[in-house]
């Protein structure tokens, strides 16, 4: 008998007799065929169990009872229970969990650091205290160039903020999320180094009240979680050795299984993304990219709605930031294009450049595309030398022509210092977005003197900026313009590293950040004429704005 093709497999597989009786290959053993058949009717008359195979059907997967016993599990039309737990007049379930197909993940060794945190396996906590002892230290790659960097170590964590503060009575995490989202003063203290200035800190706490029950109170277990890393007695960030990261392992979890039912759980998702994140970067600091897009998939749908709360954006925008920043250096599709909203948003970690997000989302799109098609991306375009048309000249003459405009209200709701802030963040993201532009046109020493001159204005700014500002402002998002400065000049900015908040609060990241800068430098000066993208790609440190 010849099985149709589209025909369901189940119903391909209605009992092993009738498909062996008319199969070419056992014509000569229909006999023997029949005279199962009549023990196997005869055996039924005593009493056992028999399969009925001309009317019954297989499930694609077996019932709990048919699989641990590794039997066949039948299905008669129009019945709930097989066959089997229908004759032993048991309940017929599908409770078990599917087994995984493949190999387990593991977490595979990268450079620098580890992603443990990603690992959801039971026993991780019983097995780090012996991973700690048996790991061996990975060195970074042999350079010509030290890392100047005395004011970075990485065994000794700072505190995250820095500020006087006055801490209630009882310190169980607990008891600090409530008086962290209730207390203005204390919320600053935990968040500035999450906003411009504290202009910001009342929206951000609102919208974080707003969100803090849904989603099954996702948020509050999440502060939890990241309160464990501070010793508020000695005024530190734990060392990994005293946290137990099994915490961020259970919070991990949690979110994987957050369910999104109206906006305001896609907003509490949102936040413990952006939560987990930092616990990422202060405990095993390496690239929290995963955790945060896999939160962003989740809500995706439900953006536009997002992005329609004026009250939730302190949660949606910082998200949408992070990922298109961290896009532009992997090369690759961030999650969300804000394009489609119409309002102008002055945001706790973008500041003025929400008109230029969308550029950037677009020169990410030309760089995955020129990433993935290589030749075939540009071959409708043959540059001359001076004179460039190409692929990225669309964008490059948006980015060029971009200026802030901030709307009316801009000036009066926000402090003097913290606008010159944003103005200096917005010149300087303009003219890395320019410089990454020369660098996807061209490899590294081709026409770098172009572009020195952006290089040491970006510094300049940053440099100036830090001269003047308190030390609640120096966490600045302007850690990726100084990257893409400090390729372009050997030694540029390396004394100014130390003073952004996000290295000296996070010491660890600092001297990743500085070794990333060593491997390309070192890489150009051993003969390597790529793009400095393709090295980033192996190497595995956060990227924040």
């Amino acid at each position: 008998m010849e099985v149709d093709p589209c025909t369901p497999l189940a119903e391909r597989s209605l009992g092993t007799h009738a498909l062996t009786l008319e199969s070419p290959r056992n014509r000569h053993s229909t006999a023997s065929a029949k005279g199962m058949k009549a023990a196997a009717a005869a055996h039924a008359d005593s009493g056992a169990f028999t399969w009925v195979t001309d009317t019954a059907t297989m499930p694609s997967v077996a019932c709990d009872r048919c699989s641990k016993r590794k039997e066949k599990c039948l299905f008669d039309k129009e019945k709930k229970s097989c066959q089997r737990c229908d004759q032993q007049k048991v309940a017929c379930l599908f409770d078990r969990r599917p087994k995984r197909i493949g190999r387990r993940p593991t977490a595979k060794p990268l450079p620098y650091g580890l992603v443990d945190i990603l690992n959801l396996d039971d026993s991780y906590a019983q097995q780090e205290p012996l991973r700690q002892q048996q790991a061996t230290p990975v060195s970074p790659p042999a350079t010509s160039v030290t890392t100047p960097s005395p004011y970075l170590d990485p065994l000794s964590p700072a505190w995250p903020v820095g500020r006087q503060h006055t801490l209630p009575p009882d310190t169980t995490p607990r008891a600090l999320v409530h008086a962290v989202l209730h207390d203005k003063d204390m919320f600053y203290t935990f968040h500035a180094d999450f906003m411009i200035g504290s202009s910001f800190a009342h929206a951000f706490q609102r919208a974080i009240q707003s969100i803090a029950h849904s989603a099954d109170a996702i948020v509050l277990s999440a502060y939890q979680t990241v309160f464990t890393l501070w010793d508020l007695e000695h005024h530190r960030i734990r060392p990994l050795g005293e946290i137990d990261i099994s915490a961020g392992r259970d919070c991990l979890r949690v979110l994987q299984d957050a369910n999104t039912v109206k906006p305001e759980d896609a907003a509490a998702i949102l936040m413990v993304g952006q939560i987990l994140l930092v616990y990422h970067i202060a405990t095993v600091c390496t690239s929290a990219q995963p955790i945060l897009r896999s939160a962003m998939l989740a809500v995706k749908s439900y953006y536009d709605d997002l992005l329609g709360q004026e009250s939730l954006d302190p949660i949606t925008v910082t998200p949408v930031w992070i990922d298109t920043v961290e896009s532009l250096l992997r090369r690759e599709m961030p999650i969300v294009n804000v394009a489609t909203c119409d309002r102008f948003i002055v945001d706790r970690q973008l500041g003025l450049c929400w008109t230029l997000l969308p550029k950037l989302h677009k020169l990410c799109e030309c760089s995955a595309r020129s990433k993935a098609f290589g030749a075939l991306f540009t071959a409708a375009y043959s540059p001359p030398e001076d004179n460039v048309d190409d692929a990225f000249s669309g964008v490059e003459a948006q980015i060029q022509a971009w200026e802030p405009k901030p709307p009316v209200w801009f000036y009066t709701s926000f402090t003097p210092m913290e606008t010159a802030a944003m103005l200096v963040q917005a010149r300087v993201y303009r003219r890395a977005a320019l410089l990454i532009v020369h660098r996807l046109r061209y490899p590294l020493g081709v026409r770098d003197e172009q572009v020195a001159g952006d290089a040491h204005m970006i510094v300049a700014e940053i440099s100036g900026f830090l001269a003047w500002a308190p030390p609640e402002m120096k966490g600045l998002p302007v850690a990726f313009p100084l990257l893409v400065a400090m390729l372009e000049v050997k030694g540029l900015g390396i004394d100014i590293v130390p003073q952004l908040a996000s290295f000296s609060r996070h010491p660890r990241h600092g001297v990743d950040f500085v070794r990333f800068v060593d491997l390309v430098w070192a890489a150009r000066e051993g003969g390597f004429r790529g793009l400095w993208f393709d090295l980033a790609t192996n190497f595995e440190m956060p990227v924040l704005p």
